[in-house]
């Protein structure tokens, strides 16, 4: 808000009118996710004026416009099997990166909640734990990748992964400790986040269905899900509907054939 007031401070309240804000809107096209925000602050800020008795109990011009659309993006790159065999290459067992990448990988969970993952989150060969995001309860086997990389530490005393203090990593400190970690093994273009969409694919090309597959990551729409998982067999849908196109093509040309050679009296 304060850019906002260093630019707009000086002006009346009441020349913000649903106009002049479509215009501000329009001029923040390009960065659709700020405009939004804008948007939604000018409105917070509207009430207080209204409350104030600044400007007029209906006033309120923003519920007359709308933020830029915000254009359907990929999101996180989802890491590759050539580059998540290049990040185990360079980052062996027994380091905490890839203590960090197994869990991410063969965990299936977000980075918020592999960084405060305690032991007790681990029992009987088991990752159980509600994820802080979606207070979605999750319970997901350990599998041998992971019950490795474990076993290899370096564990934390009390979460899985601590900082060279003996604390839980911040999330920028974790984020960091990963992008250090893919730039050193040539992946600069993957993040942390990228491995839970690769576990996400990796269910989908096992052929688990889409409820085997939330079980493990925890989402709870199939959208959301599916969004993970990824569509990458669109290409052999479009084989097999060719095939199909192609294979009635040509049923017709030979129907159509004896009716042809009959005519011409052959």
């Amino acid at each position: 808000m304060e850019r906002f007031r260093a630019s707009f401070g000086d002006d009346p309240i009441k020349r913000f009118d649903a106009d002049r804000i479509a215009r501000l809107m329009n001029a923040m096209r390009h960065k659709p996710h700020a405009a939004a925000r804008l948007r939604k602050l000018l409105a917070q800020l509207f009430v207080i004026a209204r409350r104030a008795k600044i400007v007029p109990a209906s006033f309120d011009p923003v519920k007359d416009t709308r933020a830029p659309k915000v254009a359907e993006s990929e999101g996180f790159h989802p890491w590759t099997e050539e580059e998540l065999e290049a990040f185990e290459a360079k980052h062996p067992l027994g380091t905490k990166p890839r203590l960090a990448f197994a869990l991410l990988l063969y965990g299936a969970q977000r980075s918020g909640d592999v960084r405060f993952m305690t032991h007790d989150s681990i029992q009987g060969g088991r990752i159980r734990l509600r994820q802080s995001k979606t207070s979605t309860a999750v319970d997901v086997p350990v599998v041998e990748p992971l019950e490795q990389a474990l076993e290899a530490g370096p564990l934390g005393d009390v979460t899985l992964i601590e900082t060279k203090d003996g604390e839980p990593f911040t999330q920028k400190g974790f984020y960091n400790l990963m992008k250090r970690a893919c730039i050193v093994a040539g992946l600069s273009h993957c993040s942390p986040h990228g491995l839970r969409k690769s576990a996400a694919r990796r269910c989908r090309e096992a052929g688990c269905s889409d409820e085997q597959g939330m079980a493990i990551t925890g989402h709870k729409t199939v959208k959301e899900y599916r969004h993970y998982a990824g569509t990458s067999d669109t290409a052999a849908r479009a084989d097999a509907a060719m095939a199909m196109v192609m294979a009635n093509r040509a049923k017709k040309v030979a129907k159509e054939q004896p009716q042809t050679l009959e005519k011409e009296g052959i």
